[in-house]
């Protein structure tokens, strides 16, 4: 039998923060009963006591207010033969799914985070897979919260690590004996800014940005290029890591019946919410980014198998860079630093820059254009998280920036000369 059917009530009340607590009383012992949240909490106060039973309550409601009123989780039940987070991590990184190798390891990486903060393990793959439990999922939440990190990066946490036994992978785990999942994958109350829409920037704030940007390409910083991509063609990280010189193309587009050419920039969608789309590159633009185009390579030549010459990876990249791995940096962590003292109080520093940029075409364009700009495949996402009027699928110019903002429009002047 459970404590909830076999207690009885007691006289005794526990008075905590101005609020009373009756106890409860289940053969010899003491319980406290608490509803917090809808939610039914017992705790055992393990003593027969009055005076010991009472000081143990409070001791037990500090310990619930400070972990956001969630319970210690239970340590998970050893049963003979249940799969371990190990093998769980094992099949999911070895199956052949249609999924970006960094986002596979993302996923893994953030299942193993999550544990060590819950557990204090390092290695977390020894574990039973009974690890993956709703007290899990609550101490990690409260413990996160308790060292003052935003919900919006909790639940982006939780939503990776739990892509790892979301239902439509489970057939990867056939034959592995694995606990009740429905715990770990429950919904939790993550009260963000996400749903108010996009917070327009200010008339200051906008001038903090582009003087920022001015000043990356006075130095011909790379980041520059990247404030361009998200700031104006409303494109993600990832996006910008990945664009070549050879994604870009010209084409004729009739306007009133009268063609007009157009340059283009290809950009490939690579997750499921995504549309590949090209942007367009408006002549200002595209002659400020002639200016990091290396006009010949002078890394070592590669041949394939017919004695060609292979197009070098890294001067085929329109970000510059002498690795791979410093590309990444410059999109992912270099951004971020560059801005992080004008675009202040907001969710994510770079993608504030997309976010922006979509706010933008749609007040330009519509909401349909704006979905097309942004690449979404439905625009009622586009209207639900980006449309904010400020005063096709096209990128946000110059000229849209200074005019909605009463700007005086200026080309940013180099002070060092252009190196190819």
């Amino acid at each position: 039998m459970t404590a909830q059917n076999t207690t009885c009530r007691t006289e005794v009340i526990v008075t905590h923060r101005g609020k009373r607590y009756t106890l409860w009383r289940r053969g010899d012992n003491f319980y406290l009963r608490i509803k917090k949240q809808g939610r039914q909490i017992w705790k055992s106060l393990g003593t027969s006591l009055k005076e010991q039973a009472v000081k143990q309550a409070k001791t037990e409601l500090d310990t619930l207010e400070k972990n956001d009123w969630q319970p210690k989780p239970q340590k998970p039940k050893a049963i003979k033969g249940m799969a371990t987070i190990g093998e769980i991590l094992d099949r999911y990184q070895a199956a052949d799914r249609d999924m970006d190798r960094g986002t596979k390891l993302n996923y893994i990486a953030a299942m193993k985070t999550l544990l060590r903060v819950v557990t204090g393990k390092d290695d977390s793959r020894p574990l039973p897979a009974s690890i993956l439990s709703e007290e899990t999922l609550d101490s990690y939440i409260a413990t996160e919260r308790g060292k003052g990190r935003p919900d919006h990066s909790i639940h982006a946490s939780l939503t990776q690590a739990r892509c790892i036994v979301s239902p439509k992978v489970m057939t990867l785990y056939k034959g592995l004996i694995l606990p009740n999942l429905d715990g770990f994958r429950a919904k939790r109350d993550f009260k963000g800014d996400r749903e108010a829409g996009f917070k327009k920037p200010t008339r200051e704030e906008v001038i903090a940005w582009e003087g920022r940007a001015a000043e990356l390409f006075a130095k011909r910083s790379p980041v520059w290029l990247v404030y361009v991509m998200m700031a104006r063609f409303a494109m993600r990280n990832v996006d910008a890591f990945r664009a070549r010189w050879s994604d870009v193309f010209e084409d004729v587009e009739y306007v009133d019946g009268k063609p007009i050419q157009k340059r283009r920039l290809r950009v490939q969608a690579n997750y499921l919410e995504a549309l590949a789309a090209p942007v367009e590159i408006g002549d200002d633009l595209w002659a400020e980014m002639q200016h990091y185009r290396p006009t010949e390579c002078t890394h070592a030549a590669a041949m394939d198998d017919k004695g060609n010459p292979i197009p070098c990876d890294l001067c085929a990249h329109i970000i510059p860079a002498r690795t791979a791995k410093e590309r990444e940096d410059i999109c992912y962590r270099d951004i971020c630093d560059s801005f992080r003292d004008v675009i202040v109080g907001r969710r994510k520093i770079a993608y504030e820059l997309r976010r922006w940029a979509g706010s933008i075409v749609y007040t330009r364009h519509g909401s349909d254009a704006a979905k097309k700009t942004l690449r979404h495949k439905s625009v009622v996402t586009a209207e639900k998280y980006y449309a904010q009027e400020l005063r096709g699928a096209k990128s946000a110019s110059s000229a849209d920036v200074a005019d909605i903002y009463g700007l005086t429009p200026a080309t940013p002047q180099p002070t060092t000369t252009p190196t190819p």
